[in-house]
């Protein structure tokens, strides 16, 4: 698999604390090694809020289906 290289310990946010993020979604790349709490490969989505405008995010993939573990990291750098 990846040798092992899953981060965890990242903050979260999300709608609950008045945070709007996109239900935009991109497939992620393979060579994405970033990994939710849950232990899945992340999503990039975007920031929909004032603050951050388009600024993509990795987000745990299940938080379209309501079972999640709140991961958040900011994906600067990142590009399509």
């Amino acid at each position: 698999m990846d040798g092992g290289n899953r981060s965890q310990g990242s903050s979260s946010k999300n709608n609950s604390n008045g945070r709007n993020y996109s239900n935009r979604k991109i497939q992620t790349r393979h060579k994405n090694g970033v990994f939710c709490n849950c232990g899945l490969r992340t999503m990039i989505k975007y920031s929909t809020t004032p603050e951050n405008p388009g600024r993509p995010f990795h987000g745990c993939p299940n938080y379209e289906f309501g079972v999640h573990c709140n991961f958040f990291r900011w994906a600067d750098g990142y590009k399509e």
